[in-house]
């Protein structure tokens, strides 16, 4: 089973965001108030993937709901 998440290393912090970087070089922005309390520059992290189905849900019917507006624009 492949693992569902990254490895990643605070870089530093700017304002409300941290700044990560990722085991391949990547950098990724992230919001410091969705990380565990007391973390610092230098400390190492694992950022876990997982779906979720009800935002998956959430966007279609938002995207339908704009095509119908879309189309009934186009009458």
């Amino acid at each position: 089973m492949a693992n569902n998440f990254l490895s990643a290393i605070i870089d530093r912090f700017e304002g409300d965001k941290a700044v990560l970087v990722l085991t391949d070089g990547q950098h990724l922005v992230w919001p410091a108030n969705l990380l565990p309390a007391g973390l610092k520059e230098g400390d190492g992290l694992k950022v876990l993937a997982e779906t979720d189905a009800e935002l998956a849900l959430s966007q279609e019917e938002k995207a339908k709901h704009i095509l119908k507006q879309l189309l009934k624009t186009n009458e």
